[in-house]
């Protein structure tokens, strides 16, 4: 398979392929970092508390979605702003609050989109990174 992606890679410059991970190809050993010489490294962190609100509230505009009080807080602690953990839970929480047909979540909905969250494969984060949060950390 990695051959396979590999020629994919090299053939079709039109295509481009994203590998994402907690570690860099180098690490992996050399069956990865061989087949990979020419991939770009981007290393992302958690986002900042302010774009994890906008990201939240705001992902387009007239976004209907409204927070009770707390909810957006609890939110925001859970995930630590670690953009995979926020996209996991809020997209949860979106499916849960359209099927109910409810525009305004609260603190008992956030905590239900992370148990869906955890059962859709969330726990592949590893909880071994520095950029997680202890209470991130705590929940993995």
């Amino acid at each position: 398979m990695l051959d396979y992606l590999r020629h994919l890679q090299q053939q079709h410059r039109s295509l481009v392929l994203i590998y994402c991970g907690m570690r860099p190809f180098h690490a992996l050993g050399p069956e990865w970092a061989s087949r990979f010489v020419g991939a770009r490294t981007l290393k992302l962190g958690c986002l900042d508390r302010q774009s994890s609100i906008r990201l939240l509230t705001s992902p387009q505009p007239d976004f209907p979605l409204r927070y009770a009080p707390g909810a957006l807080n609890h939110l925001l602690e859970i995930t630590g702003c670690q953009p995979f953990l926020l996209q996991a839970v809020a997209g949860e929480l979106v499916r849960q609050l359209n099927k109910e047909k409810r525009m305004t979540a609260t603190v008992v909905d956030v905590d239900n989109a992370v148990a869906l969250a955890f059962e859709a494969g969330v726990t592949t984060v590893s909880t071994s990174g520095t950029m997680l949060g202890p209470t991130v950390r705590l929940l993995l």
